[in-house]
């Protein structure tokens, strides 16, 4: 298990990832890379924690980095870098990563990083480049069987509303109930209500409904 246990949780991720529940994605990843690291697989422990840093968690820059220094080859050293681009919101910084990983033949990588670099380029108000690297990640997509991941599907659709206002909403367009959302995010139905209300101001819909709906055209 001990040997297996990092593989396994990466993949529980990516079904979190995929059911629109991004913090319990970025949790098992963590969970993935404390695991490996405990076993001394220092390379999978990268690569769970570059997994966490593609669901968007800002924390990793500091053990990639170290575990850059411990690990051969360039793919971990790049994928340091675009963790330190994330956690830095340096959109530039991500676009430089995207390039390394599509000419070492990460791909997906790639489509994630020029994402984030599309996001980090919107956030600064650069237009121009968000645009452009929201592109390069559509056809890497393309590449790649219309791979599917939460910057991907970010950077092409953006929204007003916090990540965890769409966290909430995709679980509501999945007809969870409050209390299972609560129970999912280990929050209180009442601070599930609140994300629901906001998530439906930002959207301008009137209910659940409404909400269900705008998040199934918008973000699934």
């Amino acid at each position: 298990m001990a040997v297996f246990g990092p593989q396994l949780m990466m993949s529980q991720a990516w079904l979190a990832a995929a059911r629109g529940e991004t913090s319990r994605a970025v949790d098992l990843s963590r969970s993935a890379a404390e695991c490996a690291c405990q076993s001394g697989q220092f390379g999978i422990e990268a690569v769970a924690l570059h997994l966490a840093t593609r669901f968007g968690d800002t924390t990793t820059a500091t053990r990639l980095a170290a575990l850059a220094d411990i690990c051969d080859g360039e793919l971990v050293d790049i994928v340091a870098r675009h963790a330190a681009a994330v956690a830095a919101g340096n959109g530039c910084g991500a676009a430089s990563a995207a390039t390394e990983f599509e000419r070492i033949g990460a791909l997906p990588d790639a489509a994630d990083a020029y994402a984030r670099a599309a996001i980090a380029f919107t956030q600064a108000g650069d237009k121009r480049r968000s645009i452009e690297c929201a592109a390069a990640a559509e056809a890497l997509s393309a590449r790649c069987d219309h791979m599917s991941s939460p910057a991907l599907v970010e950077a092409a659709h953006p929204l007003p509303p916090t990540s965890r206002e769409r966290e909430v909403g995709s679980m509501v367009a999945a007809v969870l109930s409050n209390r299972q959302i609560a129970d999912r995010l280990f929050v209180s139905v009442r601070t599930v209500e609140g994300h629901i209300y906001r998530a439906c101001m930002k959207l301008d819909v009137a209910d659940r409904n409404g909400l269900a709906q705008a998040m199934g055209t918008t973000v699934r």
